[in-house]
Protein backbone atom coordinates (compact mmCIF):
# COMPACT_ATOMS: atom_id res chain seq x y z
CA UNK A 1 0.00 0.00 0.00
CA UNK A 2 1.19 3.52 -0.75
CA UNK A 3 0.15 5.67 1.87
CA UNK A 4 -1.90 8.46 0.34
CA UNK A 5 -2.05 12.32 1.14
CA UNK A 6 -5.78 11.90 2.41
CA UNK A 7 -5.03 9.32 5.51
CA UNK A 8 -1.54 11.63 6.07
CA UNK A 9 -3.61 14.90 5.99
CA UNK A 10 -6.20 13.29 8.29
CA UNK A 11 -3.90 11.95 10.69
CA UNK A 12 -1.73 15.72 11.00
CA UNK A 13 -5.26 17.32 11.46
CA UNK A 14 -6.16 14.92 14.43
CA UNK A 15 -3.08 15.18 15.98
CA UNK A 16 -3.16 19.25 15.80
CA UNK A 17 -6.71 19.06 17.75
CA UNK A 18 -6.59 18.95 21.38
CA UNK A 19 -7.62 15.89 22.93
CA UNK A 20 -7.76 13.70 19.90
CA UNK A 21 -4.33 11.45 20.24
CA UNK A 22 -7.13 8.93 20.64
CA UNK A 23 -9.06 9.40 17.75
CA UNK A 24 -5.83 8.99 15.76
CA UNK A 25 -4.66 5.71 17.63
CA UNK A 26 -8.24 4.15 16.82
CA UNK A 27 -7.35 5.52 12.47
CA UNK A 28 -4.30 4.56 12.46
CA UNK A 29 -4.63 0.86 14.08
CA UNK A 30 -7.98 0.84 11.68
CA UNK A 31 -5.44 1.50 8.95
CA UNK A 32 -2.37 -1.05 9.96
CA UNK A 33 -5.08 -3.99 10.31
CA UNK A 34 -5.83 -3.31 7.19
CA UNK A 35 -2.52 -2.53 5.62
CA UNK A 36 -0.56 -5.29 8.52
CA UNK A 37 2.31 -5.01 6.25
CA UNK A 38 2.97 -1.36 5.98
CA UNK A 39 6.16 -0.44 8.06
CA UNK A 40 4.92 3.37 7.39
CA UNK A 41 1.18 2.97 9.32
CA UNK A 42 3.18 1.47 12.14
CA UNK A 43 5.21 4.39 12.94
CA UNK A 44 2.73 6.95 12.27
CA UNK A 45 0.62 4.77 14.87
CA UNK A 46 3.73 4.76 17.17
CA UNK A 47 3.56 8.48 17.20
CA UNK A 48 -0.03 8.67 17.97
CA UNK A 49 0.17 5.80 20.55
CA UNK A 50 3.14 8.28 22.45
CA UNK A 51 1.06 11.20 21.74
CA UNK A 52 -1.83 9.58 23.77
CA UNK A 53 0.23 8.78 26.80
CA UNK A 54 0.82 5.04 25.90
CA UNK A 55 5.14 5.33 25.67
CA UNK A 56 5.56 1.48 26.01
CA UNK A 57 3.42 0.33 23.26
CA UNK A 58 4.40 3.07 21.43
CA UNK A 59 8.10 2.14 21.55
CA UNK A 60 7.32 -1.58 21.09
CA UNK A 61 5.07 0.00 17.96
CA UNK A 62 8.02 1.88 16.14
CA UNK A 63 10.73 -0.91 16.84
CA UNK A 64 7.94 -3.51 14.85
CA UNK A 65 8.32 -0.24 12.28
CA UNK A 66 11.72 -0.11 12.57
CA UNK A 67 12.30 -4.02 12.30
CA UNK A 68 9.61 -4.61 9.17
CA UNK A 69 11.41 -2.12 7.80
CA UNK A 70 14.87 -2.85 7.83
CA UNK A 71 16.80 -4.65 5.26
CA UNK A 72 17.28 -8.60 5.98
CA UNK A 73 20.97 -7.36 7.31
CA UNK A 74 20.31 -4.10 8.66
CA UNK A 75 20.16 -4.83 12.17
CA UNK A 76 23.38 -7.22 12.12
CA UNK A 77 22.72 -10.26 14.47
CA UNK A 78 20.22 -8.17 16.77
CA UNK A 79 17.51 -8.26 14.63
CA UNK A 80 16.11 -11.65 16.66
CA UNK A 81 17.15 -9.98 20.53
CA UNK A 82 15.11 -6.57 18.96
CA UNK A 83 11.98 -8.31 18.09
CA UNK A 84 12.26 -10.40 21.60
CA UNK A 85 12.07 -6.87 23.42
CA UNK A 86 9.66 -5.75 20.98
CA UNK A 87 6.91 -8.58 22.33
CA UNK A 88 8.15 -7.98 25.75
CA UNK A 89 7.58 -4.80 25.39
CA UNK A 90 3.61 -5.13 24.17
CA UNK A 91 3.61 -7.83 26.91
CA UNK A 92 3.90 -5.19 29.32
CA UNK A 93 1.94 -2.91 27.93
CA UNK A 94 -0.91 -4.87 28.02
CA UNK A 95 -0.43 -5.99 31.69
CA UNK A 96 -0.27 -2.64 32.48
CA UNK A 97 -3.59 -1.98 30.70
CA UNK A 98 -5.15 -4.88 33.24
CA UNK A 99 -7.18 -3.90 36.36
Amino acid sequence: MSIDSELLDDFGAIMRSPGRAEDAVAHLAEATALHPDDATLRAFLALALHAAGHSTLALATMLEAALAAARPDGFGGYGSALAEYQRQLVDAALQSRSP
